[in-house]
């Protein structure tokens, strides 16, 4: 697209590329339109064009953002380590790489720091089609990558020092609503920002309702452990790199927190915030360096950033002129650069294609013919290309699979069939985010061979289209995102060429989940009963006794059971040089169980996994906290102080490792997660209470207000719960334990009486959540909200996809009963409950 060039382009790099698209970017596909006009000529219309595509969008504002040392680093760390030299190769500070490689030289000139920013984090929505996937970077990554590849805009090591740092801190004040937990900064009223020279509060704020966030760099002088300290009234906290060190939440006197944390000699960046409800209000920043004592810390070793803006190095004033712009609008029309470009108005034609047959005498010929674009191929590529002119295009799939594969670049990180993969110098640079003896196994990212037989078609879907099932955690490269046309074509020829068998697996008796769970585990001490899968493997998030494997509890999810019976007897045949050992020869071991047939004992290792692995494998040790709920055989219900939830939180813990939260303050269920359960210290140190967040992760919020609400019609707000919300959606009654010992919460909402379980649900795509609720006497206008979000799409009468990320499902007595209105930039998903429904379901998986 070209409509948004302003904001992402500096004018002189674009003249330049229009002139030449080789020389400004070595690599680019973009031909050379303008090569059979004379030098003069050809300037000229660079820069008519250059006027007419700035003027489609308004100038980009001056480049502001300075340069940060450390976010260089940090960005060049992560280059390596999250697998972009696979594509792009290593780099050195001129920006150069080899000609095999994806060149990255030309950004500095080109791109400015905030269009960058914006293109890694999703760049589908940049540039539509393109190769780059999503490698689902955070705002910090984006920062970090994006000062790293326009590192040449910074200045020299010499003059770095006086150029990018200079004392003080800078500040920003807000005033309004604030929480126990930190402030949600975008509700409140920004009043100002400005600089000081020490973590204090300024002098002229008021007493209530307020927050201030400051941000510095601190020069650390040595090496070595570092306390934090905020004393505070009410609530602060702390961040060291981008991590939280200090936790002091809550509103209270003035209250101490303290934490610790390694630190190397040098520049790190630091943060604190404050936020004050009522009363007195105060705040102390202090630290304890190795080999000194508790002080506040020194004006001297805090810093801010310097006056070296990143603007781009093709950076110029630049004046749009309307005459050269409209002399460039019919320059674009007569050129044909809506063939391959969106037009920016309806107005501009395509050029008529030209037949593939005809490139020999165009494109290809060895003459440049008058009227035809220059694409800078040289002999050898010429040649390629009339080759396969000459080919019929590959027909049988395995062919389509590795042409799939190549054009989207996947074997730079994968080997399939022998082929790709990192190599030579790329080979070292791919390692582990955690030290795990696994060899390449736990650095490399895995071979391609065999695995649309391996991965069932709709996990290869998440995999490669959502983000989703990764099991390497260990493993610092990161897989990407791809266009989910692009992951389900893959899916699709890939089981075609290795030829996916959809074997459906025996089926389970009483006993088997029960043999499956011990062959996991680990021998008890009276028998030997398992192959003690445990040390080697996570199981429901559960960290393994050793090196910590692929978490089997997901093999359902993500794997055919025809490979998986193949794999578990004969692993080697699968994958040469794997660590798994085969534990089936010609006679099976544990005679005593799944009547000693090594089919069946593999069936009931399958069989338990899609259970839920649950209850855990006989000899797996939960590592947990000092001060760590961890739940076994039955739910743990637990009152507590919860982060966004409140201070009545009421979390349920299951041994199907899928919890939530009830806000009995508001009356709705808040929220749930996946994994580990609860931290309960947060109530364990006195009634001031820390507001902690769950344990575990894929933590998914519920909307927000209450579940039930009583509308006179269908265009009344929502009811809005705030911080002293009480009794918002029906008066809390408490809950009862139903036949499982999980809890039923009860409330009243005027006549009417509502009960809601929550339960954990096996399903295909892994662990969802059945809301079952009862409903006595439904009144006229009772409304359900089922889903709040950036946007809801309805699938069927039962289906809808929240956010692309969460799956709801409604029970029939509902469907046809639900609407979708706008809640300004919101979409809220409203169900009116008929007043025959008097139990029904609502299904979340995510």
């Amino acid at each position: 697209p070209l409509a948004n060039v302003a904001s992402r382009m500096a004018p002189g790099y674009l003249r330049d590329f229009l002139a030449n698209p080789q020389t400004a970017r070595p690599g680019t596909v973009m031909p050379n339109v303008l090569a059979q006009l004379p030098s003069p000529q050809r300037a000229t219309a660079a820069e008519e064009l250059t006027h007419y595509l700035l003027s489609l969008a308004p100038a980009a504002p001056a480049e502001r953002e300075w340069g940060d040392l450390q976010a260089r680093d940090e960005g060049r760390a992560l280059f390596a380590s999250l697998g972009c030299v696979a594509c792009h190769g290593p780099q050195d500070e001129d920006m150069k790489s080899m000609s095999s490689f994806v060149p990255l030289s030309h950004l500095p000139q080109k791109s400015r720091l905030a269009s960058l920013k914006q293109f890694l984090a999703d760049p589908q929505a940049v540039r539509p089609g393109s190769r780059m996937p999503n490698f689902r970077l955070l705002e910090d990554e984006q920062h970090a990558l994006a000062m790293y590849l326009l590192r040449q805009r910074l200045p020299s090591a010499e003059k770095a020092s006086n150029a990018l740092y200079q004392p003080g801190v800078r500040y920003e004040y807000f005033e309004g609503n604030v929480r126990e937990g930190p402030p949600e900064w975008a509700q409140m009223r920004f009043v100002r920002r400005g600089t000081t020279d020490r973590l204090e509060l300024p002098s002229d704020i008021r007493n209530t309702k307020l927050a201030l966030r400051y941000t510095a760099l601190i020069n650390v002088p040595v090496d070595g452990a570092y306390t934090f300290f905020t004393d505070s009234n009410d609530g602060s906290e702390l961040w060291i790199d981008r991590r939280l060190v200090v936790n002091n939440h809550g509103f209270h006197g003035s209250f101490e927190a303290a934490g610790t944390v390694t630190l190397t000699a040098g520049i790190h960046s630091l943060q604190v915030a404050f936020w004050q409800d009522e009363g007195g209000k105060s705040l102390k920043v202090m630290w304890h360096p190795p080999g000194g004592k508790k002080v506040a810390i020194p004006p001297e070793v805090l810093l801010l950033p310097g006056s070296v803006a990143m603007r781009p190095l093709a950076d110029e004033r630049f004046e749009l002129d309307p005459a050269k712009a409209e002399r460039g609008k019919q320059r674009f029309a007569q050129i044909g650069c809506a063939s391959c470009h969106p037009s920016p108005t309806a107005s501009v034609p395509r050029l008529r294609p030209v037949s593939l047959a005809r490139l020999q005498a165009g494109c290809l010929s060895d003459v440049q013919a008058a009227g035809v674009p220059d694409y800078g191929l040289v002999a050898p590529q010429k040649q390629a290309i009339a080759a396969a002119l000459k080919q019929a295009p590959p027909r049988s799939a395995q062919a389509q699979s590795m042409l799939l594969l190549a054009s989207h670049n996947c074997l730079a990180c994968h080997e399939r069939q022998g082929r790709g993969g990192p190599s030579g110098e790329l080979n070292p640079l791919f390692t582990q985010s955690v030290e795990v003896d696994l060899g390449d196994e736990g650095r490399l990212p895995p071979s391609l061979t065999g695995v649309g037989a391996k991965l069932r078609p709709q996990a290869m879907l998440r995999i490669v289209g959502r983000g989703e099932l990764h099991v390497r955690p260990y493993m610092a490269a990161r897989m990407p995102s791809f266009p989910l046309e692009v992951a389900a074509a893959l899916s699709k020829v890939l089981a075609s060429a290795d030829g996916a068998r959809m074997t459906k697996p025996p089926k389970p008796n009483s006993r088997t989940f029960e043999d499956g769970r011990r062959l996991l585990g680990t021998s008890n001490e009276f028998e030997r009963t398992g192959f003690g899968c445990i040390n080697c493997h996570n199981v429901a998030g559960r960290p393994a006794t050793g090196s910590p494997g692929p978490d089997l509890e997901l093999a359902p999810v993500r794997l055919n059971y025809a490979w998986f019976d193949q794999w578990l007897a004969q692993p080697q045949n699968l994958r040469s040089n794997t660590r798994m050992p085969a534990f089936w020869g010609d006679e099976p071991l544990f005679a005593n169980v799944a009547g000693g047939s090594g089919k069946h004992q593999r069936a009931a290792i399958w069989a338990y996994l899609s259970r839920g692995a649950t209850p855990l494998p006989e000899g797996l040790v939960v590592q947990a906290k000092e001060s760590e709920l961890v739940v076994a055989s039955e739910p743990i219900v637990y009152r507590t102080f919860m982060k966004d939830v409140g201070p009545r939180a009421i979390v349920v813990g299951n041994p199907q490792s899928v919890h939530v939260a009830f806000d009995a303050n508001v009356v709705r269920m808040a929220k749930a997660w996946r994994g580990r359960f609860w931290d309960p210290s947060g109530t364990w140190t006195g009634r001031s209470g820390i507001f902690n967040e769950p344990l575990g992760d894929h933590v998914l919020d519920m909307p927000p207000g209450p579940a039930f609400a009583i509308l006179p019609n269908a265009d009344s707000p929502w009811p809005k719960a705030t911080l002293d919300s009480r009794n918002l959606g029906g008066r809390f009654l408490g809950y009862e334990l139903d036949d499982q010992r999980r809890p039923v919460f009860r409330y009243q909402l005027g006549d009417t009486q509502i009960s809601e379980v929550a339960r954990p649900k096996r399903t295909n795509q892994g662990f969802g959540l059945v809301r079952s609720f009862t409903v006595s006497n439904p009144k006229p206008g009772l409304m359900l909200q089922a889903a709040f979000a950036k946007r809801i799409e309805k699938r069927s009468e039962e289906r809808f996809v929240i956010d692309d990320r969460v799956d709801l499902r409604l029970s029939q007595i509902l469907q046809k009963h639900t609407f979708i209105r706008s809640q300004g930039d919101w979409q809220q998903l409203l169900v009116r409950v008929p007043q025959t429904a008097t139990a029904f379901d609502v299904e979340v998986r995510w």
